[in-house]
């Protein structure tokens, strides 16, 4: 079954100590089994530069329905007294097995006839006649 990874950003606008969100990534196919993970966070103080005392970041997938993928992310940026806002952006990677669908096969064709003389560079007399016309050709040449 094949595997596809989806990268999906989370923005956080004005978050002040704990920040959650929900999200989904849907595919084009089912999903069979899939899993979460935080990819890259960004996180700014919005008014001045702080001193933080902890920063973390979480993803966890929710549910699989269907073809989609449901996930909650959280986030907790803080400093000294707990109360200043901060924004920027979560990236959670979702790594999906999904079933094969719409798969086309290609059949192999032989370029070449190897019983046709190769084109150098002259022209073949044979070369794009019917079996037909070959076979006149040379009761002919007798």
């Amino acid at each position: 079954m094949p595997v596809k990874f989806v990268t999906k950003k989370i923005p956080i606008h004005g978050a002040k100590l704990n920040f959650s969100a929900d999200g989904s990534v849907r595919f084009r196919s089912k999903v069979i089994s899939a899993g979460v993970a935080v990819s890259g966070f960004v996180l700014n103080y919005d008014h001045s530069d702080h001193h933080f005392g902890i920063a973390r970041v979480q993803a966890f997938k929710d549910a699989i329905i269907g073809n989609n993928v449901l996930f909650h992310v959280a986030c907790l940026l803080s400093d000294k007294n707990l109360d200043d806002s901060y924004s920027g952006e979560i990236r959670v990677l979702v790594i999906a097995e999904v079933e094969a669908v719409g798969i086309v096969t290609q059949k192999r064709t032989r370029l070449t006839n190897p019983k046709r003389k190769r084109l150098t560079g002259k022209k073949s007399s044979t070369y794009g006649r019917s079996r037909s016309h070959r076979v006149a050709r040379q009761r002919r040449s007798r």
